[in-house]
């Protein structure tokens, strides 16, 4: 009998909501948590949006990298930077539309460990 096995241990990751509302124009915050003490300068973290896999934020080195999301997020995805010490990997999306609305996953990767966890934004017009 064949056995199979992960290839990769799993990474504690969470999204304490399932869905978040938020209004046209306003902000949004898609929450995420990680295990507090993450060794930070290993964490890759990645946020997508389910529709056309679209990469909104990417976290590597210590720092946000710019220049990896698409058009739709750039200048207005960011991460509570300092906050991920403390386990909180939550999205921070500024003015919001109502295109933005979908389903997105925050992933982690630290050395070989992965986790990820998914969130519903919904938006509604003022």
């Amino acid at each position: 009998m064949a056995t199979t096995t992960n290839p990769q241990p799993e990474f504690d990751i969470r999204t304490p909501v399932a869905v978040v509302t938020a209004v046209v124009n306003e902000d949004a915050v898609l929450p995420c948590t990680i295990p507090p003490g993450t060794n930070i300068p290993d964490l890759e973290l990645q946020w997508f949006r389910e529709t056309g896999d679209e990469l909104v934020l990417f976290f590597q080195k210590l720092k946000e990298n710019q220049e990896l999301p698409g058009d739709n997020y750039r200048g207005r995805a960011h991460l509570f930077t300092a906050q991920l010490w403390y386990g909180d990997a939550s999205l921070h999306l500024s003015r919001v539309q109502l295109s933005n609305a979908d389903l997105y996953t925050c992933s982690a990767f630290v050395g070989l460990a992965y986790g990820h966890a998914e969130v519903e934004l919904k938006v509604a017009s003022k």
